[in-house]
């Protein structure tokens, strides 16, 4: 049994098939929405808004919803795990800004960069509404939001901080998607699954550019955005979830050194995915055609086939795979 709380712009649309297959695969029940893509937000779910079992008993949810406790626990079983994924904050903003327009209605002068117009003095726009009759603002503690902290609440660091501590006792994981790769490893590892189970499709959900979308922030608007969403940035810098993620990172078998392997590895990964999106970023603008080799992720599958399963040899397992890879059969 297990809970995926779906974190807007926070690369849930990628991640969300894998738990979604896994559930299909072993005939869990579902609970889904009747609606399209939200199970409920920014509300938690009512009677009416999902697909009800004969039985009423539920195995899987993965659909928006925001988090809530006290639902959460009354509706699934008590060993339910809870997953979740973040985003560094600043990129979350970015994102955010250009899915929801924001650039747009909210008139910036500075149209190449809206977001730097607006750290110089977030308090002054108009950023928040209320729907549903809950308070809700897609520029502050965004995704602790979603997570279930109110916006009523978002420059109370006190009540922040008890807050944490709570989603920390309460999850089995957060993934991170900056370290996606790193952090399938140990949703395999927590959660027993299979190997095949982590396979996901790692062509881009949103390959749209924008001006702004590799634009660092200064020091100052990085502490600008920190001021304005001063939970989100604790929630990915807390001590407790830093502290719970490298345990169990040690906690993995290190004997034939298969971690340290991996990281450098996913941090290549990372390195040549950067590389092939700016390129393919100067391309379109100047009216290339983007990069077509094939995927990183799978042109290396059989490397990391061996790694996650502490394989010296090739072995059945990653034959099978690499054999597919080789016919195309994952693209």
């Amino acid at each position: 049994n297990f809970v995926f709380m779906k974190v807007h712009k926070a690369g849930s649309s990628t991640t969300t098939p894998i738990v979604a297959r896994y559930a299909l695969r072993n005939n869990l029940a579902v609970m889904f929405p009747l609606g399209r893509g939200t199970l409920s937000w920014p509300t938690i779910p009512q009677i009416d808004d999902y697909i009800h079992t004969s039985d009423e008993v539920y195995n899987v949810l993965f659909h928006h919803t925001v988090y809530n406790k006290q639902w959460m626990e009354s509706t699934f079983p008590a060993n339910t795990a809870y997953l979740s994924i973040l985003r560094e904050p600043f990129s979350h903003l970015k994102s955010s800004f250009h899915f929801y327009k924001l650039d747009y209605l909210l008139r910036f002068k500075n149209k190449e960069n809206p977001v730097k117009e607006f750290l110089e003095d977030p308090g002054k726009y108009h950023t928040s509404g209320v729907l549903n009759g809950v308070l809700v603002d897609k520029t502050r503690n965004a995704q602790a939001f979603d997570m279930g902290y109110p916006v009523e609440k978002a420059g109370d660091m006190k009540s922040g901080r008890e807050y944490i501590k709570q989603l920390d006792r309460d999850f089995t994981l957060f993934l991170i998607l900056e370290y996606l790769d790193h952090s399938l490893v140990l949703l395999r590892r927590l959660m027993c699954w299979e190997l095949r189970d982590m396979l996901y499709d790692t062509t881009p959900k949103n390959d749209k550019t924008y001006p702004y979308k590799f634009y660092q922030p200064t020091r100052a608007e990085r502490e600008a955005h920190r001021h304005w969403s001063p939970v989100e940035y604790a929630i990915l810098s807390g001590v407790r979830l830093k502290k719970k993620v490298l345990t169990s990172l040690r906690s993995l078998s290190t004997s034939d050194n298969s971690i340290k392997k991996l990281t450098t590895f996913a941090d290549r990964i990372t390195q040549r995915q950067q590389q092939t999106d700016r390129e393919n970023t100067f391309q379109s603008r100047h009216g290339g055609a983007p990069s077509t080799s094939p995927s990183i992720s799978v042109r290396y599958f059989a490397l990391i086939t061996r790694l996650l399963t502490h394989s010296s040899g090739e072995g059945k397992g990653a034959r099978f795979y690499r054999k597919r890879v080789k016919n195309g059969e994952f693209s």
